[in-house]
């Protein structure tokens, strides 16, 4: 890491987070280069058609109140993401540190999941019964290997508890 970025990064914490670590600094990486790894397919996501439109109606039809507009950056990331997981009938599925914000509700899967740190009666009741609530840290989920077929996971570094943990988003067909 360059001396300035370090510096900066050092002042930025100790004038705002005070419990701030960083480990990593992410990169971008270029189309190419994602492109000449082995196993990797590309594609679009096209986010200006009916499509879009229709996913944000069924999965969640009070955006307007929620979000204010479809171009909001959380419902284009659990568009993103859904549409990448392409969650099926027969998927086991979970919301690994989604909160609030989650689709699983008008989610048709086999069992579904909602993780995080902790989740208040309020979003329960919200939910209803149809849902698996499992309260933990996301980098260490209590649940037998194997059980989960697909995870959506956004915004997570603060859902887990311990400074090594490496949260990121999945898609496996088992996890």
């Amino acid at each position: 890491m360059s001396t300035s970025l370090h510096d900066h990064l050092r002042s930025w914490r100790k004038r705002f987070l005070h419990n701030l670590i960083i480990d990593n600094l992410v990169t971008p990486v270029s189309y190419d280069e994602i492109a000449s790894v082995q196993g990797v397919g590309l594609g679009r996501l096209d986010m200006s058609g009916d499509e879009y439109q229709k996913w944000v109606q069924r999965f969640f039809p009070a955006w307007r109140r929620r979000f204010g507009h479809l171009q909001h950056k959380k419902l284009i990331e659990l568009f993103a993401t859904h549409t990448l997981l392409d969650p099926q009938t027969d998927d086991v599925f979970m919301d690994a540190a989604g909160g609030g914000n989650t689709y699983l509700v008008n989610l048709s899967c086999s069992k579904r999941y909602l993780q995080d740190v902790g989740i208040s009666q309020e979003l329960r009741s919200h939910l209803g019964n149809g849902i698996e609530y499992v309260e933990s840290d996301a980098g260490d989920i209590p649940l037998p290997a194997s059980s989960i077929d697909k995870v959506s996971c956004h915004h997570s570094f603060e859902h887990c508890r311990r400074i090594r943990t490496r949260c990121s988003y999945w898609r496996c067909s088992v996890c």
